[in-house]
């Protein structure tokens, strides 16, 4: 278990990279970073609890955690590419209303992932940014349809599957 305490404003680039005994991060204090890699492959990490001033997740930031099953991103706005690739236990996931970018691939091979809600404010989701999430069915806009549209949204940014519904279907 590691507790980061106030003060830590960055974690480097692959800080932690294949700590396998690391089981569960929590993270204090505000305007934090985390740089790519930083808990890359880190094969026990089962939770991890982030301020609401993180503000960014950088590249392969958790890639290869399969043991990660919960995530709470509040406030982050950027998500880096392959940030959460292949976070195989990955169930359940808060999105920052913040949150204004999603990379390439940064939540590919999610497999057990089962719902996500992305927020009104997003403005960008990359290639693959949900493909290979075998239990995703559903994605919640919390925006209306007009906002939706105006979203960016690479090619392939989701397997063909998955619905897409925004707040205004949700209450319908």
């Amino acid at each position: 278990e590691l507790t980061l305490p106030e003060g830590v404003r960055q974690i480097g680039k692959s800080a932690f990279k294949s700590c396998r005994a690391l089981t569960k991060l929590t993270i204090s204090g505000s305007d934090v970073k985390i740089g790519d890699g930083a808990f890359e492959n880190c094969s026990s990490l089962i939770s991890v609890n982030l301020p609401t001033g993180t503000e960014s997740v950088g590249d392969k930031a958790f890639s290869g955690c399969v043991s990660l099953e919960d995530i709470a991103l509040p406030g982050v706005k950027s998500i880096g590419k392959n940030a959460f690739f292949g976070c195989v236990s990955l169930r359940n996931l808060v999105l920052s209303e913040r949150l204004q970018n999603i990379s390439d691939g940064a939540f590919f091979g999610c497999v057990k992932l089962e719902k996500a809600t992305l927020p009104s404010g997003i403005t960008k989701i990359g290639t693959k940014a949900f493909s290979g999430c075998s239990a995703l069915s559903e994605i919640i806009f919390s925006g209306s349809m007009q906002q939706w549209e105006k979203v960016e949204k690479a090619d392939g940014w989701t397997d063909a599957n998955i619905i897409v519904k925004t707040n205004e279907e949700q209450n319908e």
